[in-house]
């Protein structure tokens, strides 16, 4: 997640140290935490091709999409992050399992096996999602933006019917690209000034990640990386420990590292759509246009150092009273992965 976990802090580590210092000796991972979730099942899951689905939007753009948690029941929308896919919903599959919830995760344009869609907008997605959930029969639904899929949840609350769209929940979400930029810690406010004035150091920094990604197997990917995160820089610049602890379980980075691949599977152009919008200067509404009654959720960690909750701060204020403010003990990797029941009963409330 650029300022998702897996584009940015994995892809930073990877091409910093390619180029700087050669890989360390990894030492032997700490126990797991009781409490840790099951990546090994989740990616298991993913491995399940039926839960893999694709449809034809009226204008014949295919939208390609996974399906997470109980077979029935009420229907969320995953909106993944910047620099990951469909394939992260399995972060909510159990937690979606245990209350009854069906996940839908969708590739945006451009990702996976979505058709790419040029010069498209929030907004537009938001219509996607529409769509799809009156093919999927879904007369109610709510929708999770994670990270980078912040401002596509916030595109939904705008613009989704009211008897339709019952709750938006996000979570360590972006929103309107000024708001957000001005509230990110230095390093990553650098990495957007820099790649704003010079996109195309984005897409040279991406194609090399690109070509790291068809020249090594995942478990080389996997293994470099961990053995990487007991260096200098990575203590200068990475994240959270509570990240760092997900950093160093092997399963959590095969299933970011299949994301990633997955990301990029129709090459760099769905990614370089991805950023435009999310940096766009107008996301085409006012939050202050969000209807009243529409709960608005905002799931943010304390120790964040990727998306600071100072961002989901913001967004509440933008809002109104509608939306409110959630802040956890957790930083950008562990409140993704680590907190979906808690958020999912959150909707639930609301449904």
């Amino acid at each position: 997640m650029a300022p998702t976990a897996f584009a940015c802090v994995s892809s930073r580590l990877n091409r910093a140290y390619d180029y700087i210092l050669p890989p360390q000796t990894p030492q032997s991972p700490p126990p797991k935490p009781s409490n840790t979730p099951d990546f090994a099942t989740m990616l298991l899951t993913n491995a399940n091709t039926t839960s893999h689905q694709l449809f034809t939007l009226p204008d014949g753009r295919t939208l390609s999409f996974a399906t997470y948690g109980a077979l029935t029941g009420p229907v969320v929308f995953h909106l993944h992050g910047l620099g990951d896919c469909r394939l992260t919903g399995a972060f909510f599959d159990q937690p979606s399992k245990k209350l009854g919830v069906r996940i839908i995760a969708i590739d945006r344009p451009g990702i996976g096996s979505s058709s790419p869609h040029p010069n498209r907008t929030a907004l537009d997605h938001a219509e996607d999602i529409r769509l799809l959930a009156a093919h999927l029969g879904a007369k109610t639904y709510s929708v999770v933006g994670v990270s980078g899929g912040g401002p596509y949840a916030l595109a939904c609350a705008h613009a989704l019917p009211a008897d339709d769209l019952k709750s938006v929940s996000l979570v360590c979400g972006f929103g309107p690209f000024e708001l957000t930029v001005r509230r990110l810690r230095w390093v990553v406010w650098l990495f957007y000034q820099f790649c704003g004035y010079l996109p195309f150091l984005l897409r040279w920094m991406r194609a090399g990640e690109i070509k790291r990604l068809e020249s090594k197997t995942t478990e080389k990917f996997v293994a470099d990386t961990k053995a990487q995160l007991d260096g200098w820089l990575y203590r200068f610049l990475g994240p959270h420990d509570k990240d760092g602890d997900l950093l160093r379980d092997g399963d959590f980075l095969t299933l970011c590292v299949e994301a990633m691949r997955e990301h990029f599977s129709q090459g760099i152009d769905g990614h370089m759509e991805e950023w435009r919008v999310m940096t766009a200067k107008d996301i085409g509404f006012d939050l202050g246009e969000v209807r009243r009654d529409l709960p608005v959720h905002l799931w943010y960690g304390k120790y964040d150092r990727s998306v600071s909750w100072r961002v989901g701060e913001a967004i509440a204020e933008a809002i109104g009273s509608n939306a409110k403010l959630y802040l956890r003990d957790e930083a950008h990797l562990s409140m993704i992965a680590g907190r979906g029941e808690e958020i999912l009963r959150r909707l639930l409330e609301d449904a």
